[in-house]
């Protein structure tokens, strides 16, 4: 009791319900797209004989066009996931942000959409702070990112829109990364 009466004068309460209220609505869609194809043989583990965890990693990897292989190299494989992100991508006209759960994820977003010149933020970016600040400064439309750069972020002044290619297997990543756009100061839904 002493303690709360001490620091009572220093701290300002938020009733989360108010902030919410000032949010427009979150929509979700989701595109369907058909399965690589060797997707079945990979998911029966055709890509690796490192056992069980490696299959189901290599089968989340071959729907973003890839896999990698035992030694941890990737193979591309090719997706109609990838095919499918670049014709939405195209009906845009807008900043967005692209997420992948994996590096060649990645690399290959950056390729498929280099004439875009997006800003790029994976584990090899020399300087995320300059990619960043090259999106938000509207010198590009379009910022790549690596699932594992979700933190941080202030974008709901820049964009309204992500992407998720691929998702990482942790959970607080996918609610992080939309948190970067949605979140007070956000107008558009």
């Amino acid at each position: 009791d002493a303690i709360s009466r001490f620091i009572s004068p220093y701290i300002h309460s938020v009733d989360i319900s108010e902030i919410a209220a000032e949010m427009p609505e979150i929509t979700e869609n989701f595109i369907t797209c058909a399965a690589p194809p060797d997707y079945q043989a990979i998911q029966a583990g055709a890509g690796t004989t490192s056992g069980v965890h490696k299959r189901l990693a290599q089968a989340l990897q071959a729907t973003d066009g890839f896999i990698y292989n035992d030694d941890n190299q990737p193979i591309r494989i090719g997706s109609p996931k990838l095919t499918a992100v670049q014709e939405w991508v195209e009906t845009l006209n807008e900043p967005m942000i692209l997420v992948g759960a994996w590096t060649e994820t990645v690399n290959q977003l950056a390729e498929i959409f280099q004439d875009h010149w997006p800003a790029v933020l994976s584990g090899g970016t020399a300087d995320p702070g300059k990619e960043i600040e090259r999106f938000k400064s509207g010198h590009t439309r379009m910022l790549i990112v690596n699932a594992g750069y979700s933190k941080g972020m202030n974008l709901q002044k820049v964009c309204r829109l992500a992407g998720f290619v691929s998702i990482s297997p942790k959970p607080d990543d996918l609610a992080q990364m939309k948190g970067r756009i949605a979140r007070p100061g956000q107008k558009d839904g």
